[in-house]
């Protein structure tokens, strides 16, 4: 019984554990975009990227009811198809984070 084939695999595409950390970086530095701005008026409109050969579209939606802002960034993959974009069920991740409060 052999383990292991002596031909390299050539792989195409990601797998799994690298699409979770592209969009959680992609992510994340929006988040720290936001954190880090001064200003009250902060551009929501989606930002389209490219990260290790794929393009990615970031959305932002700040829910500012009170003090304490929260804030989500949802990182979607951006197909060669332009309408296929907003036929997209759901975004890969979305990280939220929360502005204000105590200063």
């Amino acid at each position: 019984m052999r383990l292991f084939s002596k031909k390299k695999n050539s792989r195409t595409g990601f797998i799994l554990m690298e699409v979770l950390v592209a969009t959680v970086i992609l992510a994340d530095s929006r988040l720290n975009e936001i954190y880090a701005s001064d200003k009250p008026d902060i551009d929501l409109s989606p930002k389209e990227v490219d990260m290790a050969g794929v393009k990615w579209r970031i959305t932002t939606k700040i829910n500012s009811e009170s003090d304490i802002r929260r804030v989500e960034v949802s990182v979607f993959p951006v197909s060669e198809d332009k309408k296929k974009v907003d036929e997209n069920p759901g975004a890969l991740l979305t990280l939220t984070g929360f502005i204000g409060g105590a200063k």
